[in-house]
């Protein structure tokens, strides 16, 4: 009787803490400094988290930024990244005319070798390691159950597909929860949310390039 009520009480912590974040951040969007330099995201996903386990002392490791698994596995798992890429590709392929009917903005990056380098390097500092560190490290992290870990990736993907409709006001957010998925999945393989962020990174800028063409054409 016990374990279920621990586990339930589990996921309160995270839960309040995620509906502050998405207050907050609709709360943002009116403040000058914040809502135009684009800083609310990585004080939010960062930095609230920390501040509540410094009081907690969570370890690295139940937080994803650990060394995780070896090098050698953690290879492996990345160039798993090399068809997701492909199938992810495909599928957009699909859809983009409707995107673009929808009006989905495409941010601008230049189709060189360099351009997308940059661009990867960017969503990785920029975007993917907050996101990763608030839903894969902390929400993931703080939720996990030894005995089924598949519940808290569903929760941290369901998380991150409501915040992502919450903040842009567009259903069709709600199609993130897959993705969410799948990160969800490396940090658990992997016992560290480095892969992730990579993975992230790359459908952000996959997508974003196949977004571009679209519009251009």
């Amino acid at each position: 009787m016990n374990e279920p009520l621990s586990q339930r009480s589990a996921y309160l912590e995270p839960t309040i803490i995620f509906v502050t974040v998405v207050l907050l951040l609709k709360l943002a969007n009116g403040w000058p400094l914040l809502g135009s330099s684009g800083l609310t995201i990585p004080i939010l996903f960062v930095w609230l988290p920390c501040l509540l386990l410094l009081f907690k002392r969570t370890t690295n490791e139940k937080l994803g930024i650990g060394s995780g698994i070896a090098l050698k596995q953690q290879l492996g798992y990345l160039l798993t990244l090399l068809p997701v890429l492909f199938l992810y590709s495909l599928f957009h392929l699909f859809v983009l005319d409707r995107l673009v009917q929808f009006g989905v903005p495409a941010k601008k990056i230049d189709f060189t070798p360099l351009g997308v380098f940059l661009a990867l390097l960017f969503e990785c500092a920029y975007v993917a390691l907050p996101e990763e560190f608030f839903f894969r490290g902390y929400l993931q992290g703080t939720a996990r159950n030894e005995k089924n870990s598949w519940w808290s990736i569903i929760y941290a993907a369901f998380l991150f597909a409501i915040i992502h409709v919450a903040v842009s006001a567009n259903p069709r957010r709600i199609e993130v929860f897959f993705p969410g998925l799948l990160f969800g999945w490396y940090r658990e393989k992997s016992k560290a949310i480095w892969i992730s962020i990579i993975a992230h990174a790359a459908c952000n800028v996959t997508f974003y390039c196949l977004l571009q063409k679209a519009w251009l054409t």
